[in-house]
């Protein structure tokens, strides 16, 4: 008894990891949209790898050959300085980032007070800045700084926005990362000469646009392409987004199996009564006398493929795998372990590049979110396989195995959903989800026969 009791335990303890795992899922797809600000992940991303020197970077001409031949309407491109930030009491060193007009449209700002830099301001040669406010504490002792002054390149610039910085569990990974200023793109070449320009972000418009044709642009425009890491958030989104499905699709896929197996039980036990009367009774007699018993199972059966029908509706999703993660040959085992052993390569090999402190977190949690991926499918392959084994071991009948089970999934649920919060992301369960993995649940539950205690 004391050893069921204790895989008791651990089965329910696995079930809240799975459910857990479930909807970080979710969450860290919203939270990857979220932070590509109005755009989402309809983009493609050109960043200098860091271990190449800016030089390697851009300059205007550069961009301006590369749109010729971009049809986007849409970009934004900036590049990155160290510098000193000061007032009259207080300094500090800060992260400059140069900045071109539609960056608020491909990132998240989080603005607390103020508002950004736009194209007039980048047009007009503005000197104007927007600090995060951990700055504006440093320097000001306040956030109310709207409309004061701040020294950069030894040059008055008029401060119009504060922007919050990340201010959660994961985002607290980043405390050591310089201060941030942003100013118009423009102002940094007129100090400083023709800066080089480290990141270009397009909206992905045309079907054309994707990471070969990218690097094909690049290397017209005379730079080398292998310099820059080329990210197509198109792909990155379909990816993180489905790993909710897949896990959805499996459980999903297993309590239509039971109900399949149930619907099968019902009717061979109809046809099994069905034969055995007929040796002692007439045809006609025996639907008369039986007829009510036979309706409530055709409704069983009706209810029972009503209830697949649905949740295949809702279950079923369109696979996406990149074309670099599929063999040629589909039939090759070879093909197949080497896009695996380069992708586990991918997934430990950090690639670093002259990026913004959103795009350090956003890469954290993508790595996060295959790892939490993969902890739910291990969990979920155990449920499945034990669930059959252990149910009749704990319960009497199929009622109480439903109403511990009910227990249990709203404490998931909501232990789930307070973790979700704490680390600052948000909660995306809603309710078509929510009543989904319950009858998928329930239907695994009440397909078994009436269980009985050992």
């Amino acid at each position: 008894m004391k050893k069921n009791n204790k895989f008791k335990h651990k089965f329910f303890l696995i079930f809240y990891i799975f459910i857990l795992s479930l909807l970080l899922c979710k969450s860290i797809y919203s939270e990857l949209e979220t932070i590509n600000g109005s755009i989402g992940c309809n983009k493609l991303s050109v960043e200098l790898k860091n271990d190449y020197k800016k030089d390697n970077g851009f300059k205007i001409n550069n961009i301006n050959k590369l749109n010729r031949s971009i049809s986007s309407d849409i970009l934004t491109y900036y590049t990155f300085q160290k510098s000193l930030a000061s007032t009259e009491k207080n300094f500090s060193e800060v992260k400059i980032i140069g900045v071109s007009g539609l960056y608020s449209k491909f990132h998240m700002l989080d603005l607390k007070k103020g508002s950004f830099i736009n194209s007039n301001d980048n047009q007009k040669k503005n000197y104007v800045a927007i600090i995060d406010d951990k700055l504006a504490k440093k320097l000001f002792k306040s956030e109310n700084v709207i409309g004061l002054k701040i020294k950069l390149y030894g040059k008055d610039f008029t401060i119009i926005g504060v922007k919050s910085t990340q201010n959660n569990l994961i985002g607290n990974l980043f405390k050591k990362e310089l201060p941030n200023v942003y100013m118009p793109i423009n102002i940094i070449n007129e100090i400083k000469g023709n800066e080089f320009i480290t990141n270009i972000e397009y909206k992905k418009g045309d079907s054309y646009l994707n990471k070969k044709y990218i690097k094909d642009r690049i290397l017209e425009a005379g730079k080398n392409n292998s310099a820059f890491d080329i990210k197509d958030y198109k792909i990155i989104g379909l990816v993180a987004k489905q790993k909710f499905d897949i896990l959805i699709f499996i459980i999903g896929i297993f309590a239509i199996y039971r109900l399949i197996k149930l619907t099968s039980r019902i009717l061979k036990s109809i046809i099994f009564e069905f034969k055995d009367e007929l040796k002692n009774d007439y045809l006609k007699h025996i639907i008369k006398t039986n007829k009510i018993k036979y309706l409530t199972n055709s409704l069983k059966i009706i209810l029972v493929l009503f209830i697949i029908i649905i949740l295949w509706k809702e279950i079923s999703f369109r696979l996406y795998i990149p074309s670099e993660n599929m063999p040629k040959d589909i039939f090759s085992i070879k093909q197949l372990f080497e896009i695996i052993k380069l992708n586990i390569r991918e997934f430990f090999s950090y690639k670093k590049t002259y990026t913004v402190l959103e795009k350090e977190y956003l890469s954290l949690l993508l790595r996060l979110s295959t790892i939490i991926f993969i902890i739910g499918l291990i969990t979920e392959i155990f449920l499945i396989f034990n669930i059959t084994k252990k149910i009749n071991i704990y319960f009497k009948d199929n009622i109480e195995a439903l109403s511990v089970y009910a227990i249990h999934f709203l404490g998931a649920i909501t232990l789930s959903n307070v973790i979700i919060y704490l680390l600052g992301l948000s909660i995306q369960l809603e309710l078509i989800d929510f009543l989904l993995l319950w009858v998928i649940i329930a239907s695994i539950i009440l397909s078994y026969k009436k269980v009985h205690k050992i």
